[in-house]
């Protein structure tokens, strides 16, 4: 058994299996308390690696594996540099330019408690102020010159 990492209420389940190939699922609800008079908050830092696929133009990355704990935060660092997956991606209309406009990801989310959540996160770019205000520059001259 793991030590908990909440005091939510979990089960521990198991299966048993007999001689004669018979198989049976046993499961007993447990609950832990007193974690609200823990002198400390319990912390996990770690590094995943996941999977990555592009697909319908999206780029698409899934971690499994994860530890049942609580994620209060979660950064994905994403490398390339000019010829990374980001840099060269394109739409139908040309290149996309990272330093132009709000860019937003979304993430779902499937929890070990088997609650999902879909979130909208604000991306951020390594781009300067001078490169992002070239770029909203150059974004309404293509606006501009198509009428």
């Amino acid at each position: 058994m793991q030590s908990p990492s909440s005091c939510d209420a979990k089960a521990i389940a198991t299966s048993v299996f007999s001689a004669g190939g018979q198989t049976a699922s046993l499961s007993t609800p447990i609950r832990f308390t007193g974690c609200d008079k823990l002198a400390f908050a319990p912390k996990l830092a770690l590094r995943l690696t996941g999977k990555r696929q592009t697909t319908t133009g999206k780029l698409v990355n899934t971690f499994e594996n994860v530890p049942d704990a609580p994620v209060s935060s979660f950064n994905l660092n994403i490398n390339g540099g000019s010829i990374g997956i980001l840099a060269v991606t394109r739409t139908r209309k040309g290149k996309i330019n990272l330093c132009a406009g709000r860019h937003v990801a979304e993430a779902d989310l499937d929890g070990h408690n088997s609650r999902q959540q879909a979130l909208d996160i604000s991306m951020k770019t390594p781009c300067s102020k001078r490169q992002t205000k070239a770029a909203k520059r150059a974004t309404k001259r293509a606006a501009q010159a198509k009428h």
